[in-house]
C-alpha cells in the first residue's frame, strides 16, 4: 500500500485505501461503507451517518458496496427499516422547523405509516452514509453478535474511521448500540474517549452525535420521537455556515 491514510482526501480514494488495506491484510471479505447515492450525500444540508452495530447478514461477506443496506430495507429486515425510520422522522423534523413549522405530537400510527413506505424510506437513506461496527466480513459462522471480531475491527480500523467522517464531514452522527458507540467513541478514532457525554443529543466538533440503544431494541415510537425531535432542534438552532 503506497497511499498514507492521512493523505486520502476524497471519498473515492478511501475505498481504494481500504480495498488494499483488507487485501493486503487477508481479511475474506469488507464492506465499502458509505451513501447508497453519492452525489445526493454531497448536495445534501443535512448529511447523516448511521452508526450500527450488526452481525446478521455479514457472515462471509465478500467486498460489499454501499448499497446493500438498501436491499435490507427492501428486504423488510427489522433492524434497518428502525434505522430508516430514525433518519426519515429527523429529516422530517429539521424540515418542518426550518420552515418554522411546528413538529407534530408523537402519534404511533405516523411511525407505523413510515415503516410500511418502503420507497419512502429508501428515497431517505439514498443520501445517508450507514456504517457498522464491523468492517470485515462476519466469520463466526452466526449471525449473532461476535464481540470478539468486533472488537478486534474497532480497534484496527479506528484511523480509518476518522479519516472517513473527517473527508465525507456529516452534520449529524446518529450512534445505535454500544458496539456503535464504542467505535465511534475510542482515542485515534472518530472522536475522542473523552468526548462521550451522558445525553442523548450532544455536539461533539462540528457534528450532532445522536445517541441510541440498538436499533433491533430501540425502546419504541415514542423514545425515537423524543430524541428526534431533540436532535432536530439542536440541528435547527445551530449556525451552519463554517460547515
Amino acid at each position: 500500500m503506497n497511499t498514507d491514510l492521512s493523505e486520502v482526501n476524497d471519498y473515492w480514494s478511501l475505498q481504494d485505501w481500504l480495498d488494499d488495506y483488507c487485501q493486503e491484510a487477508k481479511h475474506d471479505g469488507w464492506h465499502n461503507y458509505g451513501p447508497a447515492d453519492l452525489p445526493t450525500y454531497l448536495s445534501d444540508p443535512v448529511r447523516i451517518l448511521l452508526m450500527g452495530a450488526e452481525s446478521g447478514g455479514y457472515e462471509w461477506c465478500p467486498k460489499t458496496p454501499p448499497d446493500e443496506y438498501i436491499k435490507w430495507i427492501r428486504g423488510n429486515e427489522w433492524t434497518p427499516r428502525n434505522g430508516s425510520v430514525f433518519v426519515a422522522v429527523i429529516r422530517e423534523y429539521i424540515a418542518l422547523l426550518l420552515g418554522e413549522k411546528p413538529v407534530p405530537q408523537f402519534d404511533r400510527s405516523r411511525f407505523a405509516q413510515y415503516y410500511q413506505d418502503v420507497d419512502l424510506l429508501v428515497e431517505k437513506m439514498r443520501g445517508t452514509i450507514y456504517m457498522n461496527a464491523r468492517v470485515t466480513s462476519n466469520d463466526s459462522r452466526s449471525s449473532r453478535e461476535d464481540k470478539g471480531g468486533i472488537w478486534s475491527d474497532i480497534n484496527e480500523f479506528a484511523p480509518y474511521r476518522r479519516q472517513f467522517i473527517q473527508v465525507l464531514r456529516p452534520r449529524i452522527v446518529i450512534c445505535a448500540g454500544a458496539s456503535a458507540r464504542e467505535s465511534l467513541f475510542i482515542d485515534g478514532g472518530a472522536f475522542p474517549s473523552t468526548a462521550l457525554r451522558k445525553e442523548r443529543v450532544f455536539p461533539v466538533d462540528n457534528c450532532i452525535v445522536v445517541m441510541a440503544r440498538h436499533l433491533s431494541r430501540f425502546g419504541g415510537y415514542r423514545i425515537m420521537h423524543e430524541i428526534a425531535f431533540e436532535c432536530a432542534s439542536m440541528y435547527a438552532a445551530k449556525d451552519w455556515s463554517d460547515n
